[in-house]
């Protein structure tokens, strides 16, 4: 049905709502649905200027960004062994990867290679990792054994706020 329903040309468009932040959130809630129901992985070169249009996403746009690469930077069978409640044997696995590495040149490869030449992505992706896995330094916590109760670290939106700031 989302197939039919939404072709490449729907999606890139639904793509380019993404760069208004009234419409984002419903956007990428309608892409995130729509992706995760085709059959063919959608292609990211067909996004006009997706680098532009990803290093003007906020931090926690960015974040959300993440649920939408996920389902176009993964073979959908992966997705779809990871949903069932099967659990798949090992010659299964080894057949799938052996029918993977027959093709060439795949959509999610191209994808791949779209995402690591943004300049700019993979150091702000790192950052948010940072941000949203943030901890006190292990040397703290073996320098005094246990954590200060008085010591409160930083919520998280905060923190999204000092990145994006």
């Amino acid at each position: 049905l989302a197939d039919s329903l939404f072709d490449d040309a729907t999606i890139t468009f639904l793509f380019t709502l993404l760069s208004h932040a009234c419409v984002f959130d419903n956007a990428l809630n309608l892409l995130e649905d729509v992706l995760s129901m085709r059959i063919e992985t959608y292609p990211l070169s067909s996004i006009p200027r997706i680098d532009a249009l990803v290093g003007d996403f906020s931090a926690r746009h960015l974040a959300h960004l993440c649920r939408l690469l996920a389902l176009v930077l993964f073979e959908p069978e992966d997705r779809h062994i990871m949903d069932g409640t099967r659990v798949p044997r090992s010659c299964d696995l080894l057949q799938l990867r052996r029918d993977r590495m027959a093709r060439s040149d795949t959509t999610v490869e191209r994808n791949q290679s779209l995402v690591l030449e943004m300049p700019s992505l993979l150091p702000r992706l790192v950052l948010l990792l940072r941000v949203m896995n943030y901890g006190p330094h292990l040397h703290d916590l073996l320098h005094f054994n246990i954590v200060s109760p008085q010591a409160q670290p930083p919520m998280a939106g905060e923190l999204l706020d000092l990145a994006s700031g």
